[in-house]
């Protein structure tokens, strides 16, 4: 059965760094959903997604920035345990230009 594990938190919290100790110690396909919205004018937030994704080379990486229930739909095989630091929801009202609302 697959377990769906939530790491939350601001920006530069260490959510990463969390839900990769925790994935460590798991067996089986490993699924990271990252949803921070890539900026290429940030090169520090750039670097640190760099070395985030080598963190992580065996697992399969989902980048959804938007909707993770879209995004984790379109995956085959589907995940097994899954690891999702960073998924949060925003009110409506904060929701960036093109944002769904799900």
């Amino acid at each position: 059965m697959s377990e769906l594990i939530f790491v939350t938190g601001p920006s530069r919290s260490g959510k990463s760094r969390r839900a990769v100790e925790q994935a460590e110690r798991w067996e089986g396909d490993t699924v990271f959903v990252a949803t921070y919205r890539a900026d290429a004018s940030d090169l520090e937030m750039m670097e640190r997604v760099r070395r985030h994704r080598a963190e992580r080379p065996g697992w399969r990486t989902l980048e959804a920035p938007d909707d993770v229930a879209a995004a984790l739909a379109t995956l085959s095989p589907p995940p097994g345990p899954l690891r999702t630091p960073g998924a949060r929801s925003y009110p409506r009202s904060k929701r960036r230009p093109g944002q769904s609302s799900s």
